[in-house]
């Protein structure tokens, strides 16, 4: 695989985790999203 098509899968899997995240209401994304999250709310 090359470095290009890596890149993209990590970001289609954290894009999917974020979306499940944002759905479920729950902090299950590293602290960086959490903070990231939190401050979007507060």
């Amino acid at each position: 695989m090359s470095i290009k098509s890596i890149a993209a899968s990590l970001l289609a899997l954290f894009t999917l985790w974020a979306i499940v995240a944002l759905a479920v209401n729950t902090p299950i994304l590293p602290t960086p999203w959490a903070v990231i999250y939190a401050f979007l709310l507060d």
